[in-house]
Protein backbone atom coordinates (compact mmCIF):
# COMPACT_ATOMS: atom_id res chain seq x y z
CA UNK A 1 0.00 0.00 0.00
CA UNK A 2 2.63 2.06 -0.63
CA UNK A 3 0.83 3.85 -3.43
CA UNK A 4 -1.84 5.87 -1.36
CA UNK A 5 0.32 8.29 -0.13
CA UNK A 6 1.41 9.39 -4.08
CA UNK A 7 -2.27 8.96 -5.01
CA UNK A 8 -3.22 11.27 -2.02
CA UNK A 9 -0.53 13.92 -3.21
CA UNK A 10 -1.70 13.65 -6.70
CA UNK A 11 -4.84 14.22 -5.93
CA UNK A 12 -4.70 17.27 -3.61
CA UNK A 13 -1.71 18.94 -5.84
CA UNK A 14 -4.69 18.92 -8.71
CA UNK A 15 -7.06 20.20 -6.35
CA UNK A 16 -4.87 22.92 -5.20
CA UNK A 17 -4.14 23.85 -8.82
CA UNK A 18 -8.03 23.90 -9.86
CA UNK A 19 -8.53 26.00 -6.80
CA UNK A 20 -5.62 28.24 -8.06
CA UNK A 21 -6.64 28.42 -11.45
CA UNK A 22 -10.22 29.35 -10.62
CA UNK A 23 -9.02 31.87 -7.93
CA UNK A 24 -6.73 33.37 -11.04
CA UNK A 25 -9.69 33.92 -13.04
CA UNK A 26 -11.81 35.15 -10.88
CA UNK A 27 -9.49 37.98 -9.64
CA UNK A 28 -8.32 38.80 -13.27
CA UNK A 29 -12.37 39.05 -13.78
CA UNK A 30 -12.45 41.29 -10.93
CA UNK A 31 -10.19 43.80 -11.63
CA UNK A 32 -10.93 44.29 -15.40
CA UNK A 33 -8.19 42.95 -16.94
CA UNK A 34 -9.65 40.86 -19.27
CA UNK A 35 -7.21 38.29 -20.16
CA UNK A 36 -7.94 34.58 -19.86
CA UNK A 37 -5.74 32.02 -18.28
CA UNK A 38 -5.79 30.65 -21.97
CA UNK A 39 -4.26 33.33 -23.28
CA UNK A 40 -1.39 33.92 -20.32
CA UNK A 41 -0.73 30.16 -21.32
CA UNK A 42 -0.73 30.30 -25.15
CA UNK A 43 1.83 33.25 -24.24
CA UNK A 44 4.27 31.52 -21.83
CA UNK A 45 4.08 28.59 -24.55
CA UNK A 46 5.36 30.86 -27.74
CA UNK A 47 8.03 32.35 -25.17
CA UNK A 48 9.27 28.64 -24.42
CA UNK A 49 9.29 28.16 -27.99
CA UNK A 50 10.71 30.98 -29.52
CA UNK A 51 13.13 30.75 -26.28
CA UNK A 52 13.77 26.48 -27.71
CA UNK A 53 14.20 27.73 -31.62
CA UNK A 54 17.05 30.54 -30.33
CA UNK A 55 18.93 27.81 -28.22
CA UNK A 56 18.75 25.43 -31.46
CA UNK A 57 20.64 28.36 -33.80
CA UNK A 58 22.74 29.36 -30.29
CA UNK A 59 23.39 25.83 -30.47
CA UNK A 60 24.37 24.97 -33.93
CA UNK A 61 25.98 28.25 -34.66
CA UNK A 62 28.47 27.49 -31.55
CA UNK A 63 28.98 23.77 -33.34
CA UNK A 64 29.84 25.26 -36.29
CA UNK A 65 32.34 27.46 -34.71
CA UNK A 66 33.58 24.73 -32.96
CA UNK A 67 34.15 22.77 -35.98
CA UNK A 68 36.22 25.62 -37.95
CA UNK A 69 38.56 26.22 -34.36
CA UNK A 70 39.54 22.51 -34.51
CA UNK A 71 40.16 22.98 -38.47
CA UNK A 72 42.09 25.92 -37.99
CA UNK A 73 44.31 24.08 -35.21
CA UNK A 74 44.91 21.12 -37.18
CA UNK A 75 45.81 23.66 -40.00
CA UNK A 76 48.55 25.28 -37.39
CA UNK A 77 49.63 22.39 -36.26
CA UNK A 78 50.27 21.17 -39.91
CA UNK A 79 51.82 25.08 -40.47
CA UNK A 80 54.33 24.70 -37.52
CA UNK A 81 55.29 21.03 -38.33
CA UNK A 82 56.02 22.57 -41.77
CA UNK A 83 57.99 25.90 -40.12
CA UNK A 84 60.47 23.58 -37.55
CA UNK A 85 61.09 21.03 -40.84
CA UNK A 86 61.93 24.09 -43.23
CA UNK A 87 64.18 25.54 -39.85
CA UNK A 88 65.80 21.89 -39.68
CA UNK A 89 66.67 22.24 -43.36
CA UNK A 90 68.20 25.91 -43.47
CA UNK A 91 70.23 24.43 -40.47
CA UNK A 92 71.65 21.65 -42.61
CA UNK A 93 72.27 23.91 -45.71
CA UNK A 94 73.92 26.43 -43.73
CA UNK A 95 76.41 23.69 -41.96
CA UNK A 96 76.82 22.49 -45.46
CA UNK A 97 77.68 25.67 -46.87
CA UNK A 98 80.17 26.26 -43.72
CA UNK A 99 81.66 22.90 -44.42
CA UNK A 100 82.33 23.80 -47.72
CA UNK A 101 83.94 27.04 -47.15
CA UNK A 102 86.51 25.49 -44.72
CA UNK A 103 87.57 23.42 -47.04
CA UNK A 104 87.93 26.08 -50.01
CA UNK A 105 89.76 28.25 -47.98
CA UNK A 106 94.06 27.91 -48.29
CA UNK A 107 95.88 26.73 -45.72
CA UNK A 108 98.86 28.68 -45.19
CA UNK A 109 101.78 27.12 -46.09
CA UNK A 110 103.72 25.09 -42.53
Amino acid sequence: MGDAPTVIAIVTAGLLGGIGTWWTRRQLRNVGVGIAVETIARNLREVAESWEARYEVEHEARMTAETALAALKVEQTLEWSRAAQCRRDLDDALSQIRDLERRRRPRPPA
